[in-house]
């Protein structure tokens, strides 16, 4: 096989293994309501979230080989809100949005909004950014732990204004 047909050949496979992925995902919240976004991504290998502005007092761990995605960047918005409890580690470095434990996640077509409370807005490594809005973090944010970070087509804006670190 000569390696243009290869290439074309993986690159179809990939493209037609997306298509069915999407049509496997599921919208939160549900309805009847009352399941938790971080417990609907632990059941669900792909959750679309509907459109609205989504408050959390936690981070949102998306599970490897997961992705998370909205039905628009300006659409959807997950946003810290008070009290922000979640900071099982002690240090300033929490985020509104991760991966842990670490393996490949997709985020997409969605708005991460630290609300000026959470000091990250993503943190990871081994993730796919695309069509996001990253903004009001207090520090960074997206900060880049490692390897395997793609970033496409989104927006890093209104970050930084109060880091101040201990």
């Amino acid at each position: 096989m000569k390696p243009t047909v290869l290439i074309t050949s993986l690159l179809s496979l990939l493209m037609a293994s997306e298509a069915v992925a999407a049509e496997d995902c599921a919208y939160w919240p549900p309805n009847p309501q009352g399941v938790s976004l971080q417990d609907f991504m632990g059941v669900h290998q792909c959750v679309i979230v509907n459109a609205g502005v989504w408050s959390f007092s936690e981070r949102l761990i998306i599970p490897a080989g997961h992705i998370l995605k909205g039905v628009g960047m300006d659409q959807t918005v997950v946003q810290a809100a008070e009290p922000w409890a979640d900071n099982p580690t002690g240090s300033a470095r929490a985020a509104l949005v991760e991966n842990s434990p670490f393996g490949h996640v997709t985020v997409s077509d969605l708005t991460v909004d630290a609300h000026s409370i959470a000091v990250l807005g993503i943190s990871a490594r081994e993730m796919t950014i695309e069509r996001v809005r990253v903004r009001g973090a207090l520090c960074d944010g997206i900060t880049i732990n490692g390897y395997g970070m793609i970033i496409r087509d989104s927006r890093i804006e209104s970050n930084g204004k109060n880091c101040i670190l201990e």
